[in-house]
């Protein structure tokens, strides 16, 4: 990372000089800690897979933080973590905007890493100073066709620098975590289509069933509650002209018809 500070510069030297052991370390466990994340991934899939992913990630490369992303749209603004640790355990419900983050380089395809002085360098971040981190490193998640679908981030409360192994190790996984992304969304994604296609069955049988209208409307309710879970349901049917005339939709009770509201 360049910096036109000189002091700083100087003191980074120093710090790098310091941490020169532990980097040879990394380098020469390269393998081992490869093997330790890979082994404690293993046959892990879904949310399970992410959880235990950051975890060990955590652990291997001696970190605080460790997590995983996906974007919420297509605008890429925004981020949730499919997990996050913290160190002791795992964080729950974390979607931040991307907007002055050290992340927000990293989901437009950027590897980047950033050795000391975090909050100072993004001060418009204010979790970085709710949670003490002073150094970062973050790579994409892309799919099979170079779309950034998250990013996988190491982050730690002391100086630190990330050399060429423990980057190269969060590319291996970024790819992995990538992977099973794509996974769980095309599982999602043929899950709905069933869930649609049985809906459309259960309805085209409704209709041919239920000849009172009231009746028809609670079989109508009944076979969309599967597909979209809610309370009640409601249907607009032309009466004179260009009116419409509003119902509600209720299931059918165990006695009785349903009432529909006009």
């Amino acid at each position: 990372m360049k910096y036109r500070n000189w002091t700083y510069e100087l003191e980074l030297s120093q710090y790098e000089e310091v941490s020169l052991q532990n980097q040879r370390n990394i380098e020469v466990d390269g393998d081992e800690i490869l093997y330790h994340i890979t082994d404690g991934i293993a046959g892990a899939i879904g949310e399970e897979f992410f959880r235990s992913l950051v975890r060990h990630l955590a652990e291997a490369l001696q970190v605080r933080y460790s997590f995983v992303t996906e974007c919420t749209d297509e605008t890429r603004t925004r981020v949730r973590a499919l997990a996050f640790w913290d160190g002791a355990g795992f964080a729950q419900d974390i979607e931040y905007s991307l907007r002055g983050t050290p992340c927000e380089k990293v989901i437009e395809g950027e590897v980047c890493a950033y050795p000391e002085r975090l909050q100072l360098l993004f001060p418009v971040d204010k979790g970085l100073v709710t949670l003490g981190a002073e150094s970062f490193a973050g790579v994409p998640l892309p799919n099979y066709q170079g779309k950034v679908l998250g990013h996988l981030v190491v982050m730690d409360t002391r100086h630190r620098v990330f050399g060429k192994t423990e980057l190269r190790i969060l590319r291996i996984f970024a790819t992995r975590a990538s992977a099973e992304l794509e996974r769980m969304r095309a599982d999602r994604e043929v899950k709905l289509l069933n869930a649609e296609q049985s809906t459309l069955l259960d309805i085209n049988r409704a209709v041919g069933r239920h000849l009172h209208r009231d009746s028809l409307f609670g079989a109508l309710a009944e076979c969309l509650k599967t597909l979209v879970p809610t309370e009640r349901f409601g249907i607009e049917l032309p009466i004179d002209g260009d009116q419409l005339q509003g119902h509600i939709l209720s299931t059918i009770p165990a006695a009785g018809a349903p009432k529909t509201t006009k």
